[in-house]
């Protein structure tokens, strides 16, 4: 934490400081997300085609509704790109920023990964890393909370597509930590579904 960090938290546990209030994940952070959303967080296609190519529909924290939300990924041409760009694989990234009043230190957990891949084309699938972020800010183009990784199969001419209507789907929790406790955010439910 370091001594400046140190220095604040006795300070604030002395004063009889409680645990962090407001903790929220939000969809703060400047361009190219013009809008601000409390209890969402943003999709995004960690590596694309190798012309840029996206199949992920734009989302910008808009399409959560009670803490959660559906994002589709397109089916076709684009979604091959970013196969064939990649040997085959595919990542999700999940992006936020953790809103607290008197947080010191931040978590972030990406959990309950469960795809439904009903042709089984799939090799493998998984979260990048077995923990995520300590960072409060996970917006800008280097913020990365964790990654969904798909190995999709060779279909001899190409890469197998996830059917239409197949999911991806995981959750995203978040905390802000003090002298005086630790508060969660709610909990996120994300669902990409091919489309």
């Amino acid at each position: 934490m370091g001594t400046v960090g140190s220095v604040a938290q006795a300070a604030y546990a002395s004063a009889g400081g409680s645990a962090p209030t407001g903790v929220a994940i939000w969809t703060t952070g400047g361009p190219p997300y013009s809008a601000d959303y409390e209890n969402a967080c943003l999709v995004v296609i960690l590596r694309t085609g190798a012309s840029g190519e996206n199949p992920l529909a734009s989302n910008d924290g808009s399409d959560f509704s009670s803490q959660s939300a559906t994002i589709e990924l397109n089916y076709g041409g684009d979604y091959n790109a970013v196969l064939n760009a990649h040997s085959g694989m595919l990542e999700l990234i999940t992006r936020g920023n953790i809103h607290a009043t008197n947080g010191l230190t931040f978590a972030w957990t990406t959990d309950n990964l469960t795809v439904v891949d009903s042709q089984s084309i799939l090799n493998a699938y998984g979260f990048l890393w077995s923990t995520a972020s300590t960072d409060q800010d996970e917006l800008g183009s280097s913020g990365l909370v964790n990654a969904v990784r798909l190995y999709h199969s060779s279909g001899g001419r190409g890469y197998n597509l996830l059917a239409s209507g197949d999911t991806i789907a995981w959750t995203v929790d978040a905390s802000a930590t003090n002298a005086g406790g630790t508060t969660a955010a709610a909990q996120l439910d994300v669902t990409v579904e091919i489309s």
